[in-house]
């Protein structure tokens, strides 16, 4: 076994540890979010920092009392819980948290399983389970949140030397990482996956792109590829998640020094990694025409910045829908809203923190309509608005319109209405409804197909006469065969 003795950090200088989107104007693809946020670490001053990432400031330092921060080195975030993970390097290595609200944080006991100079951390959201790369101890850990139990991941039949960076691919069970040390001898410059279920792996085939010391990965799970950075020359390389079909990424415009770990906005179309050796996060178009440089302006301006994350607000998937009667007094229900999930294996994070409610009656709020279940009391077109939230912002959805119909008012007079051709039962129902009633029926022999016909009446239709007035009928009865 490959044995890496574990330093402070195995490059020199600072690590920082990026959450970035920033407003890069029309030179960039896909839509931009203001409300979107940058976290990054110091591993020189052991601090995890915050700014808004459209270049407005508004930023500061995350108080997390309680864990260890000790050369942070790989982050993961999970926004459904408040919590942010981070990884320590070097002699002091450790996995540990922090609440977002600033409220503190903790380690976390992994006893069982391997912590050596961990680099790169990711989370499944569904299992609640964390899996990082220990580069010196040549092995993948793991940390289950639900019930606490920790262990090294099965990798048998991957190839796994000095491991960095971890990327989960939820649709396929598959741990990817980087293998690569230009500090080691032989170093292996492979990309391998590990299936988490711990049935083993393989290393991936990445013929046609560059693979030089790889310390990053990053899953375009919709384009089923694989990025990622390389360190040892200075480029982004890609391949398709199942082996083949690699190549190298255009990178024409922006800052490719160092480059360290990675994350995607396939819906913008975008890249963005970290500059270890030039102090600065930088990106590129997928489609392989260029790129550019963050504009950092209001945050603190990284000098290593590595593995970044981007955090954004939540975004919309399916409207609610009201459920419940029409009439006046029925109890309303909103459900069903739904938000696009975290793409993990992109190492963006846009779930909802969060989600309230409102009632709405003919366009106009109720005031203090705000649970998931509505008494409707008066008539009106109800809506329910779901609204969503996370630290980056909020994204809402409403519902389509529900109609609570007012009963009819009582008749006041009896307004004689046209039941000619209504079958008896129903033209004494439209009787009653108009205020009137039935007098005196009379019969008339007529074919079987109009027994039971009104075939007259009187008064003359539309008359006014006083409530409950009776109307006299002649109704059909079918003459005997």
């Amino acid at each position: 076994m490959l044995t890496i003795a574990p330093t402070r950090c195995h490059r020199p200088g600072r690590v920082w540890l990026v959450v970035a989107l920033a407003v890069l104007g029309a030179a960039m693809a896909g839509p931009v979010h203001a409300a979107d946020r940058i976290y990054w670490g110091d591993s020189s001053e052991d601090v995890i920092s915050f700014a808004n990432a459209d270049g407005s400031g508004a930023g500061g330092d995350l108080a997390t009392p309680g864990a260890t921060m000790n050369c942070p080195w790989g982050t993961a975030i999970d926004l459904a819980a408040g919590r942010i993970y981070w990884t320590g390097c070097g002699g002091v290595s450790k996995i540990s948290f922090a609440s977002l609200d600033g409220t503190g944080g903790g380690d976390l006991n992994t006893t069982g399983a391997t912590v050596n100079d961990p680099t790169g951390v990711t989370i499944d959201p569904g299992t609640g389970r964390l899996y990082w790369a220990n580069r010196a101890g040549t092995t993948i850990g793991s940390f289950s949140g639900a019930d606490g139990s920790a262990a090294n991941l099965d990798t048998t039949g991957a190839t796994i030397m000095a491991p960095s960076g971890v990327a989960l691919d939820l649709a396929t069970g598959r741990l990817y990482w980087g293998n690569g040390e230009r500090d080691i001898p032989n170093p292996s410059n492979t990309i391998a996956f590990a299936n988490v279920d711990g049935t083993g792996g393989a290393t991936l085939d990445t013929t046609g792109a560059p693979v030089s010391d790889p310390s990053g990965v990053a899953i375009d799970a919709a384009a089923r590829r694989i990025y990622w950075t390389n360190y040892g020359n200075d480029t982004i390389g890609f391949a398709a998640l199942g082996g083949g079909s690699g190549g190298q990424l255009v990178t024409t415009g922006a800052m490719v020094s160092g480059p360290l770990g990675a994350a995607i906005d396939a819906d913008a179309g975008l890249i963005y990694w970290g500059n270890y050796n030039g102090g600065k996060v930088s990106w590129a178009r997928l489609d392989g025409t260029g790129g550019g440089n963050l504009d950092l302006t209001g945050a603190t301006i990284p000098t290593s910045p590595s593995f970044p994350a981007l955090v954004r607000s939540p975004g919309a998937a399916s409207p609610p829908a009201v459920a419940g009667a029409t009439e006046p007094g029925s109890v309303l229900t909103c459900a069903g809203a739904t938000w696009l999930p975290d793409d993990i294996g992109a190492f963006l994070y846009r779930v909802p923190a969060t989600v309230t409610y409102q009632w709405s009656r003919d366009g106009a709020d109720v005031a203090g309509a705000t649970a998931s279940t509505y008494a409707a009391l008066v008539a009106g077109e109800y809506r329910c608005t779901v609204t969503a939230s996370n630290l980056a912002g909020d994204a809402a959805q409403a519902s389509a319109p529900h109609t609570v119909v007012a009963p009819p008012e009582p008749p006041t007079a009896c307004v004689v209405p046209n039941v000619v051709g209504q079958m008896q039962s129903m033209a004494l129902a439209t009787l009653e409804a108009s205020g009137c009633s039935a007098g005196k029926v009379k019969r008339r022999r007529v074919s079987p197909d109009r027994a039971d016909v009104v075939l007259a009446q009187r008064p003359k239709v539309g008359k006014t006469l006083a409530l409950g007035a009776k109307v006299k009928l002649i109704v059909g009865r079918a003459r005997r065969t």
